[in-house]
């Protein structure tokens, strides 16, 4: 709870204690919730996700409607997104090696490798 609503551990506990006791009163008291409760409850509670919603909102890529997820990527989007990321690095480090051979002093590649691998180049 401390994450998802970005609270601190002290007051998430507090939170939860209360929502436990809240609902052990209600589960004891064959399910007698008041007006105000049922309110919240219809608020939170999507009947077609069967689950309560804390947050909903939009892909800031491609536009798709999220539920209860802090990113503001989708999944779809966040892979793609890693994707490119990965061959962005792969680029750098094929430049780098490339780089590295060109200015590094001459039998310094292989030595670095025999000292690395324990096997000539």
């Amino acid at each position: 709870m401390s994450e998802i609503f970005e609270l601190t551990h002290q007051a998430a506990e507090i939170a939860f204690n209360d929502y436990q006791r809240w609902y052990q009163y209600i589960s004891l008291y064959g399910n007698k919730i008041s007006a105000t409760d049922k309110t919240i409850y219809n608020h939170f509670y999507n009947i077609i996700r069967n689950e309560f919603m804390w947050s909903k909102r939009r892909c800031s890529e491609c536009g798709a409607l999220m539920y209860n997820n802090k990113e503001a990527l989708c999944e779809g989007c966040t892979q793609e997104d890693n994707h490119f990321k990965a061959l962005e690095a792969i680029a750098y480090m094929q430049n780098m090696k490339h780089y590295e051979n060109d200015y590094e002093p001459e039998g310094f590649v292989s030595a670095k490798y025999l000292w690395l691998y324990g096997e000539d180049l």
